[in-house]
Parts: structure tokens; sequence; C-alpha cells
């Protein structure tokens, strides 16, 4: 929309406007606070999936350490 075309508009018009992007600011805000707690869960998980990687590594090198001692 034209600046034109917004000084043509009514006060109730204009109102209708204002209200609409009010109401889509406060559902974009809404979804990006869900986005970061996703990305923060997932970054969690990601660190948790990492511990549970290394330890593993872990685990299997001490294993097979072990193996070779009992053979």
């Amino acid at each position: 929309m034209t600046d034109k075309e917004l000084k043509k508009l009514r006060k109730s018009e204009l109102l209708e406007l204002l209200l609409y992007f009010r109401k889509e600011i406060d559902s974009l805000k809404s979804e990006n606070e869900r986005l970061k707690r996703e990305l923060e869960n997932h970054s969690i998980s990601n660190d948790v999936l990492k511990i549970v990687t290394e330890t593993n590594s872990l685990v299997k090198s001490m294993t097979d350490k072990n193996e070779m001692g009992v053979k």
C-alpha cells in the first residue's frame, strides 16, 4: 500500500490495519519464542547425543583393551 493510499484511508480503516498488524506481531513473537525453545531443546539433545557417543567410544575402547589383556 502506497503512502497516497494510506492517506486516503479513514480513521476506522487505519485502526483496523493497526489491529491487524498488532495481531500479526503478537503471532510472530509467539512463533519466535516457540522456535527459540525448540532450538534450545535441539541443542541440548545434540549435547546429550555427543556425550552418549563419547561415552560409547570410551566403553568400547576400554572393552577392547580388556579383551586384549585377557587373550
